[in-house]
């Protein structure tokens, strides 16, 4: 059993504005009584989704990853990014990977501090020992991984479906045209947000083969489309540029999870262990049965169980 909590962590020192911002947040920790592990994870959640992909609403029993970690004695704080679900969106400024990172360090010092002084939710104590966890996926997992590059905000962090090697059919086409093709492309794919040029809405349906594939259920998909959030194109596209997150990688130090699907964005994903060369401990997971959004998957629990064994 678990219990939920929504906070709000006040995030404005990071805009080069005087605007006051701050990212929305569900806390999920086990009932009063079951132990609590030391492990305290963050999940991050990918482009076009909020929060709710790690703690879902109108889906059928069993695709809750916080509450499926909560009942085994996580905590889990899923944070909707900066400018995305309930979150607030900064107006006249393109919100690039790197400042939404920056936001969820914030966030996340804010969360290591108040849950090792036993103050982050009601009935809480101090957890001993607290390792701060950051999980993220896809675009989730891209500023996860700058995040730490920038910031070391995590004891460990597992990047889930989220690609650091360059695609061999990129080499030769420098970081500014590759990057504009990219903002292209996902405006192609999603509707303009009317009040914010630099937001917009991803249509999922235009990606099916890869958020999906054949795994997923009718039912499933058309539940998770209505979830869709806004997001920012300028994150949304870099997320897309294979190597964007090369040199971050490079300088990563702490234990790494690296998990892609049987369908996802990677094209060689044994190879991607090798872009984290000041890493001494990296774990490679492949999910059978998957494409991108692997909490969808019907092999879902196998990941959720290959992370907990991981953090053990």
């Amino acid at each position: 059993m678990s219990r939920a909590f929504e906070l709000r962590f006040n995030v404005s020192d990071v805009l080069p504005s005087n605007q006051e911002a701050a990212l929305a947040a569900t806390v999920v920790a086990p009932n009063p009584g079951v132990p609590v592990q030391k492990s305290l994870i963050v999940a991050v959640p990918g482009g076009s989704y909020s929060r709710s992909y790690w703690n879902p609403e109108g889906l059928p029993a069993g695709f809750n990853f916080c509450e499926h970690l909560a009942n085994q004695g996580y905590v889990v704080v899923a944070v909707d990014n900066l400018a995305t679900g309930s979150s607030t969106r900064p107006e006249g400024m393109a919100i690039t990977p790197e400042l939404m990172g920056d936001a969820m360090h914030v966030a996340a010092r804010e969360i290591r501090m108040r849950a090792s002084a036993g103050t982050l939710i009601e009935s809480l104590e101090t957890i001993q020992g607290l390792e701060l966890v950051g999980v993220g996926h896809s675009m989730g997992g891209l500023i996860t991984l700058l995040q730490q590059a920038a910031h070391g905000s995590y004891d460990r962090i597992a990047i889930l479906g989220c690609t650091v090697f360059r695609s061999p059919d990129q080499e030769g086409i420098s970081n500014s045209e590759r990057l504009k093709a990219a903002v292209e492309h996902i405006r192609n794919l999603s509707t303009p947000e009317e009040s914010n040029a630099d937001l917009v809405r991803l249509r999922r349906n235009s990606l099916k083969p890869l958020f999906y594939g054949p795994f997923v259920d009718d039912h499933v998909m058309a539940a998770d489309e209505q979830t869709e959030t806004v997001m920012p194109v300028l994150a949304g596209a870099c997320t897309t540029v294979s190597g964007y997150a090369a040199e971050a990688a490079g300088r990563i130090r702490v234990p790494v999870l690296l998990a892609f699907g049987e369908v996802d964005v990677s094209f060689a994903p044994r190879d991607e262990p090798g872009a984290y060369r000041a890493c001494d401990d990296i774990t490679l997971f492949e999910l059978s049965g998957s494409a991108h959004c692997h909490n969808l998957a019907p092999t879902r629990t196998k990941l959720w169980g290959r992370l907990v064994a991981w953090l053990n």
